[in-house]
């Protein structure tokens, strides 16, 4: 219901990963510029690299709107500017990704965090009723909360917030069956909780009919000049490979002074934010694999110590080994 009043928005531009592989979301495909499907580990870490990339999309924006001299994005810069439209990006099923991927929860905060001056809008649902089927701090830190029919105060905290339960602001109220479609709501107004009744978009299975694809098709009509629709977002890419020794010769750059293991892991971290690997890694590991690539680390006192002529000399060496063979 959210994404299909969000694509009748002629800026906004939509993204959509469904963690099954259901077609809730088929009706939609044209409206979107992303569309993922599928409970699979590959959809898992292409999604979290999604969470990558919009982190430094808001940074990006954030840089833009200063450059404006603006503090956030209105609608009126998103209409003048079409790498600062509004991006909305839903994570369906949610709970296979936090379950699956150890950076989801913090990228979601900090996206969510960041991401409401700048126009990148973040929303997660799922069918779990456990409680902490959408981790705690993305709970906490997004703008609006909704829940329908639970059975404990677990499950409605988990979903509404902590303290949720005690403060009155009960899912648990709500009747299973009875009560279908309504859910109480948070952040949609000024006071402490509403009873949202929602509308069920009709869908015939049998018949192959979505009442979305309307909706859809009248949103496509009206799509402003530049707001990327499907196939029009650049694909997202996951590395499968990256060279320890190349990175961290480049990191060193042109210095000569020895660097610590530690501060060489940070480096390369920051250098590859998105390679897991790095993210792993501890400083003995470090050590043992640019050991293992023939690079000295010397020990001095309970420092590491990396010297950067000896991983050129050995960067190098290799070079010339591959043009020998």
């Amino acid at each position: 219901m959210v994404m299909l009043g969000a694509a009748l928005d002629p800026l906004a531009e939509l993204r959509v990963h469904v963690f099954a592989l259901n077609g809730d979301f088929d009706a939609y495909a044209p409206r979107l510029s992303r569309y993922h499907k599928g409970a699979t580990a590959e959809h898992v870490e292409l999604a979290a690299a999604h969470l990558h990339e919009l982190y430094d999309e808001v940074g990006r924006r954030e840089q833009r709107l200063a450059d404006l001299g603006a503090k956030k994005l209105t609608r009126a810069i998103a209409e003048q500017h079409e790498d600062m439209r509004p991006i909305v990006v839903l994570f369906s099923e949610c709970h296979e990704l936090f379950g699956k991927s150890e950076d989801a929860a913090g990228l979601a905060v900090d996206v969510v965090k960041r991401g409401r001056k700048t126009g990148v809008i973040l929303g997660f649902d799922t069918q779990s009723a456990r409680a902490n089927a959408i981790p705690s701090e993305v709970v906490e830190n997004v703008g609006v909360n909704g829940c329908f029919s639970v059975k404990t105060w677990r499950s409605n905290d988990g979903f509404l917030g902590d303290g949720s339960f005690a403060a009155g602001i009960r899912a648990t109220d709500l009747r299973f069956n009875v009560d279908r479609g309504t859910m109480v709501a948070t952040g949609v107004s000024d006071e402490l909780f509403e009873i949202v009744r929602t509308f069920f978009i009709k869908v015939d299975d049998d018949a192959g009919w979505d009442a979305a694809t309307e909706v859809i098709e009248r949103a496509m009509g009206q799509l402003a000049p530049g707001t990327r629709r499907e196939g029009q977002a650049a694909p997202l890419l996951i590395e499968t490979d990256r060279d320890l020794l190349d990175d961290t010769a480049e990191v060193l750059g042109t210095t000569t002074e020895r660097i610590p293991a530690g501060d060489l892991l940070g480096a390369l971290r920051k250098h590859a934010p998105k390679w897991k690997p790095y993210r792993d890694l501890t400083v003995p590991k470090l050590v043992e694999a640019l050991t293992a690539e023939g690079v000295k680390v010397a020990r001095t006192g309970n420092r590491n110590l990396i010297d950067p002529a000896t991983v050129r000399d050995v960067r190098a060496r290799r070079s010339t080994a591959d043009l020998d063979e």
